[in-house]
């Protein structure tokens, strides 16, 4: 199964700007939507997600699982992946444990399309 079959349920979210599939160095694996340029997405939100990720390993916190930021105009959710990181972006989203939910029912098979 592709990684835009997997990811297609999301399109259905009222709100949602882009759902990209980036590598930890921040290289953009797929992307669906419109509104963002990839490139520049999965660079910035793996810079984000990797600072969060170290941050709180070193804290003894435990592994990062996901991040949820809040922006002015936006909600952007990080989801780790091992190697990748998954990026979700709406312009305003009411249910965001819904996506939350679809995107762990669907983790298994994300994993192994990206050969995890």
């Amino acid at each position: 199964m592709s990684l835009a079959s997997l990811l297609r349920p999301l399109l259905a979210f009222d709100g949602l700007v882009a759902v990209v599939v980036l590598t930890r160095d921040g290289l953009p694996v797929e992307m669906i939507g419109h509104g963002l340029r990839a490139d520049a997405l999965a660079a910035e939100v793996a810079t984000a997600a990797e600072a969060a990720r170290r941050c709180f390993e070193s804290l003894h916190m435990g592994e990062l699982t996901r991040l949820r930021v809040e922006l002015e105009h936006h909600e952007v959710m990080i989801v780790n992946l091992e190697n990748h990181y998954l990026a979700i972006v709406f312009e305003s989203i009411e249910n965001y444990a819904l996506v939350f939910q679809i995107v762990d029912k669907s983790r298994a098979k994300l994993l192994a399309a990206l050969g995890g």
